[in-house]
């Protein structure tokens, strides 16, 4: 299995610390409000991986933490805290918005079919590991104060940057607010002290004074403390490369000598408009149940982002969910046809499985693997039982209740050209049975649905009733 490294910039095998066990630690939310499509568009990329490596024979322990206290309404060390300015807006507790957002956040991933993560950790509930880590950190010499807050050294660390391509002195800070008291532009907090919004709701008594954790932190601690020093993946959006994850690798490599994960893996962008990405903080975004309020069901936005690679980017709007929404609707009709017959496997199936596994795991290509699923129900050699156990084997990936369908009460699936075809296939095998009654039974629901099949020498075909 290969994936797209973004620390060495290229694809590399997959080679996890634990045999057949892969350890996986996915960025979460900031719970201040309902994640958008475009973070969502991360977590079906993270849990393709997840599924990926289920279906390949690995075991996973995924973690996505809750960011709950720290990250300020930029990525930098400027602005107020994200969960503390909703709290006020909505005249609620933090707790308050911290626990209905963490719960809509998880009521989306359920909608989305993304496999559970084994721990959701919240940042305020290891503050005493935070602690512990920042401590390390000063007895090494990577921190020192100013302005009262207590920064991380960047000067100490000979690779910081590395991921991102950069180095000190260039745009590498430019989202990051100017301290005339820090010593680097880079360098960035680690402890916020009551010198820094006095009146914050959060606050936790620390070697440096009363305060909180800066948002890089709460990363590097939750993992450490959940999966070890060292573990496979770390995964998040390409939006965290430039600051989040270079801040986190530099914590890590500070306490451990080394950055973590072994893999740094990045989904691309949701574009929206004009080239400009989907974002919260510039109320460009569209939530899950804005879409099914529109009329799409959650798993046809999944269908929609696994058309797409997940390192391309991938621009939003209705056309294409609307297409991806009548694919979806044909491929389940196909599917729900295949389920009178019973799966058999054969040479042939496995040929099928095993190309179509080849091009997931290079790199979780789902575009792929969504052709393999067409090719197969579309492919003359196969037979019905063959192509259901085809189906079923790439379902365990795509997660797409394929074997189901969900049509809304204002549209008739009856209506639709495949499912006319299916039902044809049916009476054909019917006929071949000699089972008359079964036969005329499908030519009478056609009639009821006013489809006409006609009869020929070269086969059946139809036509609508005048």
């Amino acid at each position: 299995m290969y994936l797209y490294n973004t620390l060495s910039r290229e694809k590399e095998l997959l080679c996890p610390q634990e045999n057949q066990r892969i350890s996986m630690y996915c960025c979460g939310p900031t719970v201040y409000n309902y994640a958008h499509i475009g973070n969502l568009r991360t977590y079906i990329f993270e849990d393709i991986i997840h599924r990926v490596l289920a279906v390949a024979g690995y075991g996973v322990t995924h973690v996505v933490n809750i960011t709950d206290v720290g990250h300020l309404t930029s990525d930098g060390d400027d602005g107020e805290d994200k969960v503390i300015t909703a709290a006020r807006q909505r005249g609620m507790s933090v707790s308050e918005i911290a626990d209905m957002f963490t719960e809509a956040f998880l009521q989306d991933c359920h909608a989305l079919n993304i496999i559970p993560a084994d721990q959701y950790p919240r940042a305020t509930a290891y503050i005493d590991d935070i602690i512990q880590f920042i401590s390390d950190l000063e007895a090494r010499g990577y921190t020192y104060i100013a302005n009262g807050n207590l920064y991380f050294d960047t000067s100490k660390d000979s690779t910081y940057g590395a991921m991102r391509g950069y180095r000190d002195g260039d745009r590498a800070y430019a989202r990051v607010e100017a301290d005339t008291g820090k010593k680097h532009p880079n360098d960035f907090v680690l402890w916020f002290t009551n010198s820094k919004f006095v009146d914050h709701a959060m606050h936790w008594s620390s070697p440096w004074g009363d305060g909180y954790p800066g948002w890089h932190i709460e990363c590097s601690a939750i993992t450490h403390a959940t999966l070890g020093e060292r573990f496979d993946i770390h995964c998040g959006g390409i939006d965290h490369i430039s600051v989040h994850h270079t801040n986190e690798m530099a914590q890590n490599y500070g306490r451990c000598g080394h950055v973590g994960a072994r893999y740094w893996v990045h989904g691309e962008f949701l574009i929206i408009g004009k080239d400009q990405k989907m974002s919260k903080s510039d109320s460009n975004f569209l939530t899950l149940s804005k879409l099914a309020d529109d009329g799409f069901a959650p798993l046809v936005y999944r269908y929609f982002v696994l058309q797409s690679h997940y390192r391309k980017p991938l621009t939003f709007h209705y056309e294409a969910l609307t297409a991806a929404k009548q694919a979806l609707n044909r491929l389940r009709i196909r599917c729900q046809g295949l389920l009178s017959v019973e799966a058999a496997k054969s040479e042939r199936t496995q040929e099928w499985i095993a190309k179509g596994m080849q091009s997931v795991c290079d790199d979780f290509n789902t575009p792929e693997t969504l052709a393999t699923v067409w090719q197969a129900l579309k492919s003359n050699e196969l037979n019905e039982s063959e192509k259901r156990t085809i189906v079923m084997h790439f379902e365990q990936i795509l997660a797409l209740d394929l074997f189901t369908v969900d049509t809304p009460d204002n549209e008739s699936h009856q209506d639709d050209e495949p499912w006319i075809d299916q039902k044809i296939r049916e009476r054909n095998q019917a006929r071949r049975n000699k089972d008359f009654q079964q036969a005329d039974q499908i030519r009478q629901e056609l009639l009821s649905k006013g489809i006409i099949l006609v009869d020929t020498a070269n086969g059946t075909t139809w036509r609508r009733e005048d």
